[in-house]
């Protein structure tokens, strides 16, 4: 997405000495991750200003961030599909947050369901991230640590009547639990065509 701009700071960087030659594709991949992270926060700052909900978006984003980089699941092929979808997801998003009245059964319900799925489906990897026997043992107990305690400030803030965080929180594992099934059903497909070839 960003391979052309950073390829030109890269090679600055190689000229002016800043870098040595052979770390070269290491600050590459770096500067284009920085990239995508400024332009990701830019949207998060735009959508969340457009729907005049930053603080409820910033709370879903940290708790979604933090349940997704471990539980993993269903990611777009390529950067550009990636960033499209990531925008579709903050604009369905925040209008689940200002429009869609969540009720108490619901909100519980939801969050059992999803709850559930993460505990059986997570890690979910990728063929762009395959996480090895251990890893997938370490990331499933950051996991499920990470979503008891979303899960019971998302609970904890409801029975305060503080909606906007509950609601923020709520839809974290619920969009992962999603997240997941997809990327089994995608990694299924996946080794079917392999074993097809």
């Amino acid at each position: 997405m960003f391979n052309h701009i950073s390829e030109k700071i890269t090679e600055n960087m190689v000229t002016n000495g800043t870098v040595v030659k052979e770390d070269k594709e290491i600050y590459l991949f770096g500067i284009q991750q920085g990239l995508v992270l400024i332009l990701n926060l830019f949207t998060t700052v735009v959508v969340s200003l457009i729907f005049k909900n930053t603080w409820q978006m910033f709370t879903f984003m940290l708790a979604y961030i933090l349940l997704r980089s471990f539980a993993g699941g269903y990611h777009a092929k390529t950067a550009k599909k990636c960033y499209a979808f990531s925008i579709l997801l903050l604009i369905i998003i925040s209008l689940v947050l200002k429009y869609i009245k969540i009720n108490a059964y619901i909100f519980f319900i939801s969050l059992f369901i999803s709850s559930i799925v993460i505990f059986l489906l997570s890690p979910v990897d990728n063929k762009n991230r395959n996480l090895d026997i251990l890893e997938k043992r370490v990331f499933r107990k950051i996991t499920i640590v990470i979503l008891i305690f979303e899960v019971a400030i998302a609970v904890f803030s409801l029975h305060f009547n503080l909606f906007g965080i509950a609601i923020s929180l709520f839809c974290s594992p619920v969009i992962c639990a999603i997240l997941l099934i997809l990327g089994k059903v995608e990694n299924k497909f996946f080794s079917k065509t392999e074993k097809i070839k």
